[in-house]
């Protein structure tokens, strides 16, 4: 660093002469005074210098232990979770943070949950560049910080506090891939906070195999890989938003919405070999079947927090979702006595060939040809209410809660099975068989209960 260092002063100052004049026999001292202005400037070019400081890491205020992100060196591209990884007492084990050795409970960005299901999202899903500080503590859990009764149960918990400059602007990551034959698969997570709400995006795309599914509020519940030709695509979105910061004051409100959509395609080829040792002997098989399934689910969760008072807390809570699964498929198979394996041929081919009398020859028995289509469906809806009202401050409380459950499945499966018999003695066996089922359930519960704690004694 190179530095200019330019000085400059002024003078003022007097000059003072001193005479004699005789005027009658009396001398008069006079005093004269010449105003004189001196103005120096000096310039004088440095040469480098270095300038340092030190920048505490963290710093304790009573349980609370708060990071500052900018006494870490971050590469560029960093997410929150490299972020964590550098700061004392952080670490993570298998995309899960911990905290002292403990699991992370709850990880907040802004005082916000950012995944209620999984709270290790925020690490990949937030840039490190966005984030000021980050504060760690252990907190009461929610139903003793309701009630003010302390259950002896604690929550550990990370808030990731976000820089003024970036507050109310998007952010967010992609990962785009694409192969050849026709191959592609896209990922992503575009998200905006405030001290008072937070909108996130999210989203992904692929016919690579990989399921990926979303619940809400963007954790993913599986995240296989099948065989076959899959395509699976589900976007969503998410919305928090709170009245005020704190949530326990009177007529707090917050408000959280997530919803969901997925739609996955599966297309597969099976082919099986199978021998089945008898006391007679041994029956030789083989399948081929081609299934594809499109599968669409539709997923919404709605959680609600208010307090029309200090001492009253109200929450609700509804999940609902509904998947439609509809499928085909068509097939063959084939039975032999001997073992067509090793014959050099394949099969099926030979025993669907117009030859029946060569299929004949090498032991067939029987073949089939089967064609199925299904539909069914899914439904759930869970609601939950619960008022808690404190009667005093010593931890008297009445708690008034109740469920809702409610869950529906259909089904509708068709199949045809036509078989042709190469022996003479199978041939009063049914040549077509017809299978159509149907089935519907339907299942309620409802619940509640009024509870009254009173504690007794001293505490």
């Amino acid at each position: 660093m190179k530095m200019l260092l330019r000085i400059a002063f002024t003078v003022w100052g007097v000059l003072l002469s001193f005479g004699v004049q005789a005027h009658s026999n009396s001398p008069t001292p006079l005093l004269t005074a010449d105003s004189v202005h001196t103005d120096s400037t000096k310039t004088h070019a440095l040469r480098e210098a270095t300038v340092k400081t030190t920048r505490l890491l963290f710093i304790t205020r009573k349980d609370t232990v708060i990071y500052d992100l900018d006494a870490v060196k971050l590469k560029d591209g960093a997410n929150l979770g490299d972020a964590l990884k550098k700061l004392p007492g952080m670490e993570i084990r298998q995309k899960k943070l911990y905290y002292m050795g403990k699991p992370v409970d709850r990880l907040l960005v802004n005082g916000f949950d950012f995944s209620r299901n999984d709270p290790s999202m925020a690490l990949e899903a937030l840039p490190a560049y966005i984030v000021k500080s980050v504060k760690a503590y252990e907190q009461r859990g929610e139903l003793a910080r309701v009630t003010g009764l302390d259950d002896g149960s604690r929550e550990q918990v990370v808030n990731v506090v976000l820089r003024k400059k970036y507050m109310g602007t998007w952010t967010g990551q992609a990962d785009v891939s694409g192969g050849t034959p026709d191959l592609y698969s896209a990922r992503g997570y575009a998200n905006t906070f405030t001290d008072r709400y937070r909108v996130s995006l999210f989203g992904n795309a692929n016919n690579t195999n990989q399921e990926l599914w979303y619940n809400g509020d963007g954790s993913t519940s599986s995240y296989f890989k099948y065989s076959g030709k899959n395509a699976f695509h589900s976007p969503g979105g998410t919305l928090f938003w709170r009245n005020k910061s704190d949530e326990n004051a009177a007529g707090y409100l917050k408000i959280e919405a997530t919803g969901d959509y997925n739609n996955n395609t599966r297309r597969n080829t099976r082919y099986t070999e199978l021998e089945t040792m008898l006391s007679g002997g041994s029956s030789y098989n083989a399948t081929e079947e081609h299934p594809h399934s499109h599968e669409t689910r539709v997923a919404g969760h709605l959680f609600v927090t208010w307090r029309p008072t200090a001492t009253t807390y109200v929450f609700y809570q509804n999940n609902a979702w509904r998947s439609r699964t509809t499928s085909d498929n068509n097939g063959r198979g084939a039975t032999w006595n001997a073992n067509p394996f090793n014959a050099g041929y394949a099969p099926l081919d030979s025993v669907f060939a117009p030859n029946l009398l060569r299929a004949a020859m090498f032991g067939a028995v029987t073949r089939k040809r089967s064609v199925g289509q299904g539909e069914n469906t899914l439904g759930h809806v869970d609601q939950l209410l619960m008022v808690n009202q404190k009667l005093n401050s010593q931890g008297a409380n009445l708690t008034w809660q109740t469920d809702l459950r409610r869950e529906e499945t259909t089904s509708d499966n068709f199949s045809l099975d036509g078989y042709h018999y190469f022996r003479p003695q199978a041939n009063n066996l049914p040549h077509l068989l017809h299978r159509y089922r149907d089935n519907a359930t339907g299942n309620t519960q409802l619940g509640s209960r009024l509870e009254l704690q009173w504690p007794v004694g001293k505490h």
